[in-house]
């Protein structure tokens, strides 16, 4: 019985460790995220309809360049990212080790250069209870602002249906 109770101690006290790291690298995401976070349009875009649907036909877990090349295919935009670490490194197990990144995406028009729109987002990976096998546990993540809703607005600021009439804003 004392050894089982010793045993839940260190497990409990395990799970206590990652859970602070979490919760520390959730609020530093969080006071990046005020600073900068976010995203920036610099012009709006009008679309095809079936460019739109093409846009917004994606999963929970879709990334802005992929949405961009199905709707308009190579060469018509690129989209830049820099990835910054702000705490960890790459080529770390994301689930024993803790990461807090910075994503800075520039949506650029080939064409002249041109900056469209700039989203800059911060996301924690792992942190989990180390004593936990990967097979039973997944790392866990957090992202400020959320990622697939910013990156859904963001489609939505830029590209416009042009069913809805207009032109190009400049």
């Amino acid at each position: 019985m004392k050894n089982l109770t010793s045993l839940l101690l260190c497990l409990l006290l395990l799970t206590g460790c990652a859970t602070f790291t979490k919760a520390r690298l959730d609020a530093e995401a969080d006071r990046l995220c005020a600073k900068d976070g976010g995203a920036k349009i610099y012009e709006r875009i009008y679309v095809t309809p079936e460019q739109y649907t093409k846009l917004h036909d994606y999963t929970p877990y879709f990334f802005f360049d992929n949405q961009i090349k199905k709707a308009f295919g190579d060469g018509v935009f690129i989209v830049k990212r820099e990835k910054e670490f702000i705490h960890g490194s790459e080529g770390v197990d994301d689930q024993r080790e803790p990461q807090l990144v910075r994503y800075h995406d520039q949506l650029i028009r080939v064409s002249d250069k041109k900056v469209i729109a700039e989203v800059v987002q911060y996301y924690r990976y792992g942190s989990d209870s180390s004593w936990l096998p990967n097979t039973v546990a997944f790392s866990s993540h957090y992202s400020c602002p959320e990622k697939n809703r910013v990156l859904g607005d963001v489609l939505d600021q830029i590209f416009i249906n042009s069913i809805n009439g207009g032109q190009n804003e400049h």
